[in-house]
């Protein structure tokens, strides 16, 4: 059995990390349609996860900031041991939709660094693409949903400073980490240089 291959997709929101693990899935699938592929994400689907987001609802209850990212890290610490860890156990492909890095991102915005980084636990993936896009573009993705944006994603000056701390947070990992800057470039374009990672440093074959 083939060992099992675990990616994250990382970026502040608007930056495409749905668009692109969704795309990535796609062509893992293509590439060994007898393969297991797996596509995930945090926050997960665990029975934390409507607790993250009824406190980043704009209208819902406020809550300390240090019990948030606890309950950050539950989910994580759920979400690989229902999900993640069995899926690399059997061999299969995960393609995670945000994972340690945004934790770091986050959380490091409002709380000390050192006691965020005491938290971050669970599997290393084989690689990180972060996808990096200017915050004032993002913002006009994210604002062009339609959807009900939680309390952060509509404000600029708080993607901004995000966008700085994922920086902060790559310095933080020994994982492979490949960053792709998508302003300027079409959705397939920024695939082909995801697939190109991906065959690159991953081990994996997606021509």
């Amino acid at each position: 059995m083939a060992p099992g291959v675990f990616i994250a997709l990382e970026g502040i929101d608007g930056s495409g990390t749905t668009t692109h693990s969704r795309l990535l899935v796609d062509a893992f699938r293509e590439a060994d349609p007898s393969r297991e592929v797996v596509h995930t994400r945090e926050p997960s689907e665990t029975v934390v996860t409507d607790l993250i987001r009824g406190w980043l609802d704009p209208g819902g209850p406020k809550i300390d900031k240090r019990a948030l990212c606890l309950a950050f890290v539950l989910d994580r610490y759920l979400h690989v041991h229902q999900v993640i860890a069995p899926a690399l156990e059997r061999g299969a492909v995960v393609v995670c939709d945000r994972y340690k890095l945004s934790t770091i991102a986050y959380q490091t915005m409002e709380l000390p660094e050192e006691w965020v980084l005491s938290l971050i636990a669970g599997p290393d993936p084989d690689l990180y693409v972060l996808l990096d896009v200017d915050p004032e573009l993002a913002l006009t993705r994210v604002l062009g949903r339609g959807t009900t944006l939680d309390r952060y994603e509509s404000r600029l000056d708080f993607q901004r400073r995000v966008a700085a701390q994922y920086h902060f947070a790559v310095n933080t990992t020994d994982v492979p980490t490949v960053t792709i800057t998508t302003d300027d470039i079409s959705i397939a374009e920024a695939h082909a240089k995801v697939r190109a990672a991906v065959d690159r440093l991953a081990r994996v074959d997606l021509a």
